[in-house]
């Protein structure tokens, strides 16, 4: 088996029985290839032929890793990596999706993310716009290094056990009525 052939639908054997054979065929335009693609100093490369330049196409989310199998298809001269088809996870089992700074959108009528242990968010600005917002959690830590605010209409608040707010200054105004009840109140 050649390591760069014709995509056709004969069974594929796994990436570690291929072997990294040398003669190529000549590269049709418009023609689809499996091959493995290997890190080169200047980008990406088809493995053992540093001649024909190789880019990763728009549409092959998945950033590939050195010695992936990839579908190619040729234009112009040059190799597209359309898909990463294979990877051996020893080489890591972690999946990037790069868009270099371009957007990316989902649309869906839903979206379900499931994380068996974190669910890392980074981002210069979050927003988060929904008619209903629920979040339940054993234990919520929140850290403002500047202003935190709240504007609703209503709020209401239920501490089963306790309630202590610590601050140097601190105002409390109501325009109509404010309510303080408990069976003991301290002040000062």
């Amino acid at each position: 088996m050649k390591l760069l052939e014709p995509v056709s639908s004969s069974p594929v054997s796994p990436v570690a029985q291929r072997p990294a054979a040398g003669s190529y065929p000549s590269l049709m335009p418009g023609a689809s290839y499996m091959t493995r693609i290997r890190r080169a100093e200047q980008g990406w490369q088809i493995e053992g032929d540093a001649s024909v330049p190789v880019r990763v196409a728009v549409s092959c989310l998945v950033a590939p890793l050195d010695g992936d199998q990839v579908l190619v298809a040729v234009l112009n001269g040059v190799c597209y990596v359309l898909a990463v088809l294979e990877r051996e996870w020893q080489q890591g089992n972690r999946i990037d999706i790069d868009l270099g700074g371009g957007e990316l959108h989902l649309k869906a009528a839903n979206v379900v993310v499931e994380v068996e242990r974190n669910l890392d968010l980074q981002a210069e600005n979050f927003r988060l716009n929904a008619e209903l917002s629920v979040q339940n959690a054993s234990t919520q830590v929140v850290n403002v290094s500047g202003v935190s605010m709240l504007n609703a209409t209503s709020i209401a608040m239920d501490g089963k056990q306790s309630l202590t707010m610590h601050t140097r200054l601190g105002a409390i105004q109501a325009s109509a009525l404010l309510k303080i009840d408990g069976t003991q109140m301290h002040f000062g």
